[in-house]
């Protein structure tokens, strides 16, 4: 049913962050990482965002690369921080 409204928000607003993001996120609960990796990227090129991060780095240890997801996830944390204070 959320895909459902998530691609039906896309067709309406082509390159709408939070669909975007809640859609990479279903294809990687159902290991379609091919997908998920398609949106995240193209997300990616309209604006960072960090929610659009946190879903990279989801994205990056599901396909094994926990060294470079770890990375992203160090880099939010010191920006959460750095924001905070």
């Amino acid at each position: 049913y959320a895909k459902m409204h998530y691609m039906i928000a896309l067709e309406n607003r082509k390159h709408y962050i939070p669909a975007m993001i809640g859609l990479a996120r279903l294809h990687l609960k159902e290991n379609a990482l091919t997908e998920a990796e398609k949106l995240i990227n193209e997300a990616l090129t309209i604006r960072k965002t960090v929610d659009l991060l946190s879903v990279q780095a989801e994205l990056l240890s599901a396909k094994g690369d926990k060294e470079n997801a770890q990375k992203i996830y160090d880099e939010l944390m010191h920006d959460l921080v750095q924001n905070h204070r």
